[in-house]
Protein backbone atom coordinates (compact mmCIF):
# COMPACT_ATOMS: atom_id res chain seq x y z
CA UNK A 1 0.00 0.00 0.00
CA UNK A 2 3.11 2.37 0.67
CA UNK A 3 4.55 2.05 -2.79
CA UNK A 4 4.26 4.10 -5.77
CA UNK A 5 2.14 2.70 -7.81
CA UNK A 6 1.48 3.71 -11.35
CA UNK A 7 -0.67 0.80 -12.72
CA UNK A 8 -2.82 -2.19 -12.04
CA UNK A 9 -3.94 -4.68 -13.63
CA UNK A 10 -6.86 -7.41 -13.05
CA UNK A 11 -10.27 -9.14 -13.44
CA UNK A 12 -12.72 -5.82 -12.63
CA UNK A 13 -14.77 -7.86 -9.71
CA UNK A 14 -11.71 -8.70 -7.91
CA UNK A 15 -9.60 -5.71 -8.16
CA UNK A 16 -12.72 -3.90 -7.00
CA UNK A 17 -12.20 -6.10 -3.66
CA UNK A 18 -8.53 -5.22 -3.77
CA UNK A 19 -9.55 -1.34 -3.60
CA UNK A 20 -12.24 -1.33 -0.99
CA UNK A 21 -10.34 -3.25 0.98
CA UNK A 22 -6.98 -0.69 0.73
CA UNK A 23 -9.49 2.34 1.17
CA UNK A 24 -10.85 0.24 4.16
CA UNK A 25 -7.56 -0.27 6.09
CA UNK A 26 -6.17 3.39 5.02
CA UNK A 27 -9.53 5.33 5.81
CA UNK A 28 -9.29 7.09 2.73
CA UNK A 29 -12.41 7.91 0.54
CA UNK A 30 -10.86 7.36 -2.69
CA UNK A 31 -7.61 5.51 -4.10
CA UNK A 32 -5.57 8.27 -5.22
CA UNK A 33 -5.30 9.45 -2.07
CA UNK A 34 -3.27 6.16 -1.40
CA UNK A 35 -1.26 5.95 -5.05
CA UNK A 36 -1.51 9.75 -6.00
CA UNK A 37 0.43 8.50 -9.46
CA UNK A 38 -1.79 6.16 -10.73
CA UNK A 39 -2.37 6.58 -14.30
CA UNK A 40 -3.49 2.66 -15.84
CA UNK A 41 -5.64 0.29 -14.94
CA UNK A 42 -5.14 -3.31 -17.21
CA UNK A 43 -8.58 -5.25 -17.38
CA UNK A 44 -9.89 -8.11 -18.72
CA UNK A 45 -11.80 -11.73 -18.30
CA UNK A 46 -15.77 -9.69 -18.56
CA UNK A 47 -17.24 -6.79 -19.95
CA UNK A 48 -15.63 -3.73 -18.05
CA UNK A 49 -18.55 -1.76 -19.18
CA UNK A 50 -20.89 -2.25 -15.42
CA UNK A 51 -18.11 -1.41 -13.91
CA UNK A 52 -16.27 1.67 -15.50
CA UNK A 53 -18.74 4.46 -12.64
CA UNK A 54 -17.55 2.28 -10.02
CA UNK A 55 -14.08 2.62 -10.72
CA UNK A 56 -14.24 6.14 -11.08
CA UNK A 57 -16.16 6.49 -7.80
CA UNK A 58 -13.41 4.32 -6.01
CA UNK A 59 -10.53 5.74 -7.60
CA UNK A 60 -11.52 9.17 -7.40
CA UNK A 61 -10.00 11.04 -10.76
CA UNK A 62 -9.85 9.97 -14.77
CA UNK A 63 -7.03 7.24 -15.46
CA UNK A 64 -6.35 5.46 -18.74
CA UNK A 65 -8.21 1.45 -18.67
CA UNK A 66 -6.84 -0.89 -21.78
CA UNK A 67 -8.66 -4.08 -22.30
CA UNK A 68 -6.58 -7.77 -22.32
CA UNK A 69 -8.45 -10.25 -24.24
CA UNK A 70 -6.81 -13.13 -22.05
CA UNK A 71 -7.43 -16.82 -20.87
CA UNK A 72 -5.79 -19.77 -19.58
CA UNK A 73 -4.61 -21.05 -23.35
CA UNK A 74 -2.56 -17.72 -23.82
CA UNK A 75 -3.22 -13.44 -24.31
CA UNK A 76 -4.98 -13.39 -27.54
CA UNK A 77 -5.43 -9.98 -27.86
CA UNK A 78 -5.08 -6.11 -26.26
CA UNK A 79 -6.62 -2.54 -26.65
CA UNK A 80 -3.96 -0.62 -28.36
CA UNK A 81 -5.32 2.83 -27.08
CA UNK A 82 -7.42 4.12 -24.27
CA UNK A 83 -9.96 5.71 -26.07
CA UNK A 84 -10.20 3.70 -29.07
CA UNK A 85 -12.61 0.32 -28.60
CA UNK A 86 -11.54 -2.98 -29.95
CA UNK A 87 -8.08 -4.87 -29.78
CA UNK A 88 -5.93 -5.92 -31.70
CA UNK A 89 -5.05 -9.62 -32.50
CA UNK A 90 -2.02 -10.88 -31.45
CA UNK A 91 -0.67 -13.08 -34.41
CA UNK A 92 2.88 -13.82 -33.39
CA UNK A 93 2.73 -15.53 -30.29
CA UNK A 94 2.64 -18.92 -31.27
CA UNK A 95 -1.15 -19.26 -31.13
CA UNK A 96 -3.27 -21.18 -34.24
CA UNK A 97 -5.85 -19.48 -34.99
CA UNK A 98 -9.16 -20.82 -37.01
CA UNK A 99 -11.97 -18.71 -38.51
CA UNK A 100 -15.71 -19.67 -39.55
CA UNK A 101 -18.06 -17.88 -41.23
CA UNK A 102 -21.13 -17.07 -39.20
CA UNK A 103 -23.16 -19.30 -42.21
CA UNK A 104 -21.34 -22.40 -41.99
CA UNK A 105 -21.82 -22.47 -37.75
CA UNK A 106 -23.81 -25.74 -36.61
CA UNK A 107 -22.46 -27.98 -39.81
CA UNK A 108 -21.00 -30.71 -39.09
CA UNK A 109 -17.79 -30.21 -41.15
CA UNK A 110 -17.94 -26.28 -41.34
CA UNK A 111 -15.79 -24.65 -43.52
CA UNK A 112 -13.03 -22.68 -42.02
CA UNK A 113 -9.99 -20.55 -42.80
CA UNK A 114 -6.65 -20.53 -40.63
CA UNK A 115 -4.83 -17.65 -39.97
CA UNK A 116 -2.11 -17.97 -42.91
CA UNK A 117 -4.97 -18.26 -45.62
CA UNK A 118 -6.77 -14.97 -44.20
CA UNK A 119 -3.49 -13.32 -45.25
Amino acid sequence: MNENVTSISGVPTWTLVLIKRLLEISGKKYLCEIWPHLELYIHGGVSFVPYREQFLKLIGKDINYLEMYNASEGFFAAQVRPNDEGMILFTGHGIFYEFMPVEEYGKKFPDTVGLAKWR
